[in-house]
C-alpha cells in the first residue's frame, strides 16, 4: 500500500515517503551518503516538524479526498462538451495542501496562479506561515517518484536533494522549535 492507513496525517505521508525513497533507491542504488542523511533527516526531523503540528495544539485537519497525482498532463478539457477532464487518479484521503504537490514542480506548467485560486477556496492549514515548506515536502514526493522512474537518470533526484537541502537546514536540526 503507497500510504498505509493511520492514524495521523503525518504517519500516511511518512510512510507513502518511505515507500517513495525505496523505490527511488532500487532504481538508482545506494551508496550516495548525503542522499541517504538527508532522507533519514527528512523522515526524522523534517516530516515530524511541518506535518504533526497539523493536528496538535488544538489544530486538526479534515481529510480530503485528493486526485493523488493533479498536473497539467492529467488534467484537459473535453472539446465536446466543454467540461474538465481528469485522468490517472491515485486518489487518497489527505491533507488538502497535498494536492498541490506536483504542481510545485518546475517542470509543470500548473503555476501559483493555480495554488493561488486554489487557497481562495481551500485555506490554508495553521501554520500559515510554513505553508510553502509543506508544499516543498509534497512536492519532494512527486520528484522522488520521478526519479524512480527513469533509470540512469539522475535529474529528478538532484532536484529532490535541493529540496531536501533545503528543508533540512530550516527544519532538520537537532533543536525542536
Amino acid at each position: 500500500m503507497m500510504f498505509p492507513i493511520s492514524d495521523t496525517w503525518e504517519e500516511c505521508f511518512s510512510g507513502g515517503l518511505q515507500h517513495v525513497f525505496e523505490n527511488e533507491v532500487a532504481t538508482h542504488g545506494r551508496g550516495d551518503e548525503e542522499f541517504e542523511e538527508l532522507k533519514k533527516r527528512v523522515m526524522d526531523k523534517v516530516i515530524p516538524r511541518l506535518l504533526r503540528q497539523l493536528e496538535t495544539g488544538g489544530r486538526s485537519i479534515t481529510p480530503c479526498l485528493v486526485h493523488g497525482d493533479l498536473w497539467d498532463g492529467n488534467a484537459s478539457v473535453n472539446v465536446d462538451t466543454g467540461k474538465s477532464t481528469f485522468f490517472d487518479g491515485t486518489p487518497l484521503y489527505a491533507h488538502n495542501e497535498y494536492e498541490l504537490g506536483p504542481w510545485r514542480a518546475t517542470r509543470h506548467e500548473m503555476t501559483k496562479v493555480y495554488i493561488d485560486e486554489y487557497i481562495k477556496h481551500f485555506p490554508i492549514s495553521e501554520p500559515v506561515e510554513e505553508f510553502d515548506d509543506r508544499g516543498k515536502l509534497y512536492c519532494l514526493r512527486f520528484d522522488l517518484m520521478s526519479s524512480s522512474l527513469y533509470a540512469g537518470n539522475l535529474s529528478f533526484r538532484a532536484i529532490g536533494r535541493e529540496t531536501m537541502r533545503t528543508l533540512v537546514a530550516k527544519y532538520g536540526g537537532d533543536d525542536e522549535r
